[in-house]
């Protein structure tokens, strides 16, 4: 299964999504190790950032937890 397919399966990616090529393979260079991060801080804080948008009244599907290195 590709990083694509894996993020996606886990809502990561929004199904309506479009990304450049060049996006795609930077996606597809990620290690599994990166993706399962990524899927497991998505699962750990997904809730967290739902309730607090609700709580603020913007709508959760239009948020999303930065992660900046």
């Amino acid at each position: 299964m590709t990083n694509y397919q894996r993020l996606l399966d886990a809502g990561l990616i929004s199904p309506t999504a479009q990304f450049s090529d060049s996006d795609k393979a930077l996606i597809e260079s990620l290690s599994s190790d990166e993706v399962d991060a990524m899927i497991s801080v998505h699962a750990k804080m997904g809730d967290f950032v739902q309730q607090h948008a609700q709580a603020a009244g913007l709508s959760p599907q239009k948020c999303a937890i930065g992660i900046v290195f």
